[in-house]
């Protein structure tokens, strides 16, 4: 999983920048600050953009991938604003979206794939819940999806 330097900048760095927002993000729903959440949903959304075009000639993030990534600081968001009474599956959400980001960043499969199982986990636990945690069936999707797409393709370059 490699992501490549361009003249917009690196993407390493733009997706760490989304990353510390987003976390940023979900702390200020949890203090019921939906202004905030709002203005950072835009900023993450900036930077996440700005990654992705940085990084589309890179091999290691599939197209699909890409539009996932785009989608994620809004549905982060939404998320964050209908589960803040959940402050442990906020602090779960964190814990997926830094392996997540992180991972993808510095190009690490297993932090991708980290990612991919709290998702999971938090997936089986909103299912279990119900209605009241739709949200986070959304959110874990995304985060799952654009988790294995990185992994497969770092899993061979770990073996070559």
């Amino acid at each position: 999983m490699r992501l490549l330097e361009t003249p917009e900048g690196d993407p390493s760095k733009l997706l760490r920048e989304a990353m510390g927002v987003m976390l940023e993000m979900v702390d200020a729903a949890v203090r019921g600050e939906e202004a905030d959440v709002r203005r950072l949903e835009s900023t993450a959304s900036e930077l996440m953009e700005s990654a992705i075009r940085a990084s589309r000639r890179s091999e290691g993030l599939d197209p699909l991938a890409q539009g996932v990534l785009a989608s994620l600081p809004h549905v982060v968001a939404d998320a964050a604003l209908l589960l803040r009474s959940r402050p442990e599956a906020l602090d779960r959400v964190k814990r997926a979206l830094s392996e997540l980001l992180g991972g993808l960043a510095g190009g690490s499969g297993r932090r991708a794939l980290t990612a991919a199982t709290i998702a999971a986990e938090l997936r089986e636990r909103a299912m279990a819940e119900g209605a009241s945690m739709g949200a986070l069936v959304v959110l874990a999707d995304l985060i799952m999806n654009v988790a294995l797409k990185a992994v497969c393709p770092s899993l061979m370059e770990d073996q070559e």
